[in-house]
């Protein structure tokens, strides 16, 4: 059974714009480990839009309303091959009371990023 699901397609070099424009950027959407993890790749703009879109599915496929949570409080990590969310503060308390996790796949070409996300019920044992 799928709670929600949500995806998201951005233009990789949006994220590049934005990071250009506004030196902040980076630090407000991404965690010290997203950033860590991109910086490491010759291209990391692919990788950064990759998460930015993975975010914004992980909101859109939250059982009622994820309009409100902190960019920062949804984290994509690598988990082995695939991508995982790790969520925080209020994030995290509300994927609990929903009794949901999620599961994302990543994807990118040489101009866009895109990410799905599900929101899964939890039945006892978090992924």
């Amino acid at each position: 059974m799928v709670y929600g699901t949500g995806i998201d397609i951005i233009e990789i070099n949006r994220i590049r714009t934005a990071a250009e424009q506004n030196r902040r950027f980076l630090n407000r959407i991404f965690t010290t480990a997203e950033l860590d993890y991109c910086w490491r790749r010759t291209n990391p703009w692919p990788c950064l839009a990759a998460r930015f879109a993975a975010k914004e599915a992980v909101i859109k496929a939250f059982p009622g309303s994820g309009g409100s949570l902190s960019w920062q409080d949804i984290e994509i990590v690598k988990d082995g091959k695939a991508p995982k969310v790790r969520l925080h503060g209020l994030a995290a308390e509300r994927a609990r009371q929903a009794g949901v996790f999620f599961t994302i796949t990543l994807s990118h070409s040489r101009e866009y990023a895109v990410a799905m996300a599900l929101a899964v019920p939890l039945n006892g044992e978090e992924e």
